[in-house]
């Protein structure tokens, strides 16, 4: 009975991103980032101020506004929402508010 505990315990660790440290990273090149990164700055794209520093995997705090992804930085992209903040750009997946990627986005 133990066993079977711990293999249902690790299975859903395993199957929770959460909970696993979000392994699902966005995989974008650095001409992709630079994109962004542009677009933030042309923009004039306020940044955020966070209570806690986000990291992936984390959940960000209620009362963050979530930006929509623009159509030009990829299709693959769209099913995410971004924050600004702190220099970084964070992608959010929007349905649990949960960071799946970041980068440092402006010097």
């Amino acid at each position: 009975m133990k066993r079977l505990f711990l293999a249902l315990l690790a299975l859903a660790f395993i199957s929770n991103p959460v909970l696993a440290g979000s392994r699902d990273k966005i995989n974008m090149t650095k001409e992709l980032r630079a994109k962004i990164s542009a677009y933030v700055v042309q923009k004039k794209i306020t940044p955020t101020t966070l209570k806690l520093k986000a990291r992936r995997g984390h959940q960000l705090e209620d009362g963050i506004q979530l930006l929509d992804v623009p159509a030009e930085w990829g299709a693959d992209l769209t099913k995410y929402k971004y924050v600004y903040a702190g220099k970084r750009i964070l992608f959010i997946e929007p349905g649990s508010r949960t960071v799946v990627d970041a980068f440092k986005g402006i010097p």
